[in-house]
C-alpha cells in the first residue's frame, strides 16, 4: 500500500515539475513576444524630426544579431530620447534577457529563461539584411526568434514572431 502511495505521489511530483516548466517557457516566450512587438512598432518614431531615433541592430558587435537598441521619440514626444522606453537595448545571457530601459539606465534582468534571441530585418520587397547599414537605413520588418528550455524531455521551445517597424 505505502508503495503504490509513494508511486502515485512521486508520479503526481513529476507532472507538477512538467507542468510548471511548460507553464513558465510560455509565459516567457509570450511576455517576450509582446515586449518586442511594442517596441519595434514604435521604432524610429520621430515626430520632432530630430534624426535621434533609429535602429541599431547589433550594438554589441556579436557574431549573430541576438541583441538590438531601438531609439524613438514618443514618451511624451519631446525632442530628445532620454526617456524611459525611448532608448532601449536588449541581449541575452546566461538564459535571461536582459534589457535597458532607459538611456544611461542600468541593464536589468527582464526575463528567465530565454536561451536564445536572433533577429532578421527585412525590406519593403521581403529581401533579408544583411548589412547592419542597409538595417539602419530602412529595415521595414522584423522577425525574431526566441529559445527557451521546454519541459523535461522536450529540451527548447521556440517562437518566431513577425514587426512591423515603423519608417
Amino acid at each position: 500500500m505505502l508503495a503504490a502511495l509513494f508511486g502515485t505521489v512521486t508520479h503526481t511530483q513529476q507532472r507538477y515539475t512538467q507542468q510548471r516548466a511548460s507553464t513558465r517557457s510560455h509565459e516567457t516566450l509570450g511576455l517576450v513576444e509582446q515586449t518586442l512587438v511594442r517596441l519595434f512598432r514604435s521604432a524610429r518614431a520621430d515626430p520632432k524630426a530630430v534624426k535621434l531615433s533609429g535602429i541599431n541592430p547589433n550594438p554589441l558587435n556579436h557574431v549573430t544579431w541576438d541583441n538590438v537598441a531601438i531609439r524613438t521619440d514618443f514618451n511624451p514626444v519631446d525632442g530628445d530620447i532620454d526617456d524611459l522606453m525611448e532608448d532601449v537595448q536588449l541581449s541575452t545571457a546566461n538564459d535571461t534577457l536582459y534589457v535597458r530601459w532607459q538611456k544611461n539606465g542600468a541593464v536589468t534582468p527582464m526575463a528567465y529563461p530565454v536561451r536564445s534571441i536572433l533577429f532578421q530585418y527585412y525590406s519593403t520587397s521581403g529581401v533579408l539584411m544583411t548589412n547592419a547599414a542597409d538595417v539602419v537605413a530602412g529595415a521595414a520588418r522584423v522577425k525574431f526568434t526566441v529559445s527557451v528550455p521546454g519541459k523535461p524531455g522536450t529540451p527548447i521551445v521556440t517562437r518566431s514572431t513577425w514587426a512591423t517597424i515603423r519608417n
